[in-house]
């Protein structure tokens, strides 16, 4: 405190002394009396460093190396208040190096202190950074390794101390992507710490991207001052921005692998930053029903390739057309996989949004309060109101690529129906399940199907009974169809078995006999694969709702359990013509 309080001293009488110098006149006797005093000044703070550095080493050299923990985290503690009091004495490698040998200290508690007092030190100053160059040029790797410390208090300082090196441009950016992997770590401490890094990550590639594309027009020569001017509004715009921190956020669950499981823990980490723009619904849900840039520029414009691709494109079914686009995407659409990240993005984010826990935490969850279980109705309420207008279009377009319509309808079982009855829009509501079930006889996953059902079931159990009873002639047609079909696919495969065992019987040359019997396996095969899609259907069904009964029921639907006792039962004795896989799926 005193060697601080005269360094004071000593800038303030170096000020006056040059105030007074370059004056026209200056004053001799103020002038000599200013420098006697400054001298003065100057050999009391060298008296109070050498008493500094003397206590140091006679006390502080030894403690810092005590066997007591605590002692040892006290003295980081300490020092690094020193280095903020009095950088220029202590921002040395004399001192510092202190700092740095105990970041590998055996103890989490003193690494905890060491990194707690450079984040400050780091922050305090644009000055301390440059006093610390050497030091951070040796000792910066390792406090990168410390972001995965066993110890998840230190990890989470690392990541902290790591941020403010980053944010003084020390730590370039690249080296920060390994901070965005630790939104999956197993201690929600840890994967706060990162989130709270990510704005700045994002922020850094939002501005590099731009630059490029600033670089890329003005090279092509079509960044006009129309353009731009527009361009400008676009970028100023808050759905332009929010649809941007998405696709953002898109990328970065892409990198960190991009499955359900990876992109849920995201999403839940990310939750607290990024929360408010997730829970635009309107604004995701427009992405994916946003043109290419490409079918809106002028014909001087397109090349011979992208003719081609448009003559191609025009022979294409419409309803493959309705996938979405399948080349890259331009500045105001997506391609499929973007498409796909965002969809899962949407999905976790609406599970969220509901109140649902996507990480499970340690120990028994504490329940919501009023006012979080108000707020999760609040964004079921705008959920609700921006997929009614837009859900249905955007499972039309994409109704192809099951890697995006999955996700699309698992947000399906957060409609609140009733708005339907009461907005007089039923019309809309049998449309939405209209394109549920047509989705539901187009597709073979399982992820499809389930999300399917859960969307019928949803839609059958929830509302008004006028919303009900549409919902339920859907999944009563859904299941008649797929009971028929199962039993069509049955006895085809039945008949493509006898026909290949007759031709296995055959008298016929062996390289005819060979093409023939190759022939009967494609066919018994694509049955068996028709029979199996229809079973994972009906399981899906079956796994959330009974199949239908009353008097307008199909005889396939009323006699559906006694289609797959048969199945079973011809499993169990030895004589069942399908495979066993699918048998699996009729218990």
């Amino acid at each position: 405190a005193i060697a601080k309080a005269k360094a004071e001293t000593r800038d303030t009488k170096q000020r006056q002394l040059d105030a007074e110098s370059r004056k026209k006149r200056p004053n001799a006797a103020m002038t000599r009396a200013l420098a006697e005093s400054l001298s003065e000044t100057q050999t009391r703070i060298r008296g109070a460093e050498r008493m500094i550095a003397d206590a140091f080493t006679k006390i502080f050299t030894h403690r810092f190396r005590d066997v007591d923990a605590n002692v040892r985290a006290q003295c980081m503690q300490s020092i690094g208040e020193w280095m903020r009091s009095h950088p220029l004495f202590f921002l040395s490698d004399v001192y510092l190096k202190y700092l740095g040998w105990s970041l590998s200290d055996k103890d989490p508690r003193v690494r905890r202190a060491v990194l707690a007092a450079l984040r400050a030190l780091y922050a305090a100053s644009a000055e301390n950074l440059a006093l610390m160059d050497t030091f951070n040029a040796r000792f910066q790797p390792r406090i990168a390794e410390m972001i995965h410390d066993v110890d998840a208090s230190v990890a989470v300082e690392a990541v902290g101390t790591l941020a403010a090196l980053h944010a003084a441009g020390v730590v370039p950016h690249e080296e920060m992507q390994q901070v965005a992997a630790l939104l999956l770590d197993a201690d929600a401490r840890v994967r706060g710490a990162a989130a709270r890094v990510v704005p700045a990550l994002l922020a850094g590639d939002a501005a590099r991207a731009k630059a490029s594309a600033e670089t890329s027009e003005e090279d092509e020569g079509i960044a006009t001052s129309r353009g731009l001017k527009k361009s400008s509004k676009t970028n100023d715009d808050k759905d332009a921005k929010t649809r941007e921190t998405l696709m953002s956020l898109v990328a970065l669950v892409r990198r960190l692998g991009g499955s359900r499981a990876r992109a849920a823990g995201a999403v839940d980490a990310l939750w607290e930053e990024f929360g408010d723009s997730m829970s635009e619904w309107g604004v995701a849900l427009d992405a994916f029903l946003r043109e290419e840039r490409g079918e809106r520029k002028t014909g001087s414009s397109k090349t011979k390739k992208s003719r081609v691709e448009k003559d191609a494109a025009a022979s294409v079914p419409s309803v493959e057309k309705d996938a979405g686009p399948v080349g890259p995407a331009g500045g105001d659409s997506m391609d499929a996989e973007s498409a796909a990240g965002l969809a899962n993005l949407l999905a976790c984010a609406a599970r969220r949004a509901r109140g649902e826990r996507l990480v499970q935490p340690e120990g028994a969850p504490r329940p919501y309060t009023k006012a979080q279980r108000e707020s999760h109705e609040r964004a079921r309420e705008a959920f609700t109101q921006s997929a009614m207008r837009s859900l249905p279009a955007a499972l039309r377009k994409w109704r192809s690529d099951e890697a995006v319509v999955a996700p699309l309808l698992e947000t399906a079982r957060h409609l609140r129906l009733e708005h339907y009855s009461l907005r007089h829009k039923e019309k809309e509501f049998d449309e939405l399940a209209a394109v549920v079930s047509d989705i539901f006889r187009a597709h073979s996953g399982r992820r499809t199907l389930d999300a399917c059902a859960a969307a019928l079931h949803h839609f059958s159990t929830e509302g008004s009974e006028s919303i009900r009873e549409m919902a339920k002639r859907r999944v009563d047609s859904t299941y008649a169809e797929t009971a028929e079909k199962l039993r069509a696919a049955s006895a085809e495969v039945a008949e493509a078995g006898k026909k290949k065992n007759a031709k296995k019987g055959s008298s016929s040359s062996s390289q005819r006999l060979a093409r023939s019997l190759s022939a009967a396996a494609e066919e018994e095969d694509g049955a068996q694969f028709k029979a199996r899609v229809e079973l994972t259907r009906l399981n899906a069904l079956l796994s959330l709702m009974p199949p239908p009964s009353g008097p307008n029921t199909s005889v396939a639907a009323r006699d559906l359990f006694d289609d797959l006792v048969t199945v079973v039962a011809d499993a169990a004795e030895a004589r069942a013509a399908l495979q066993p896989r699918a048998v699996a799926l009729a218990t």
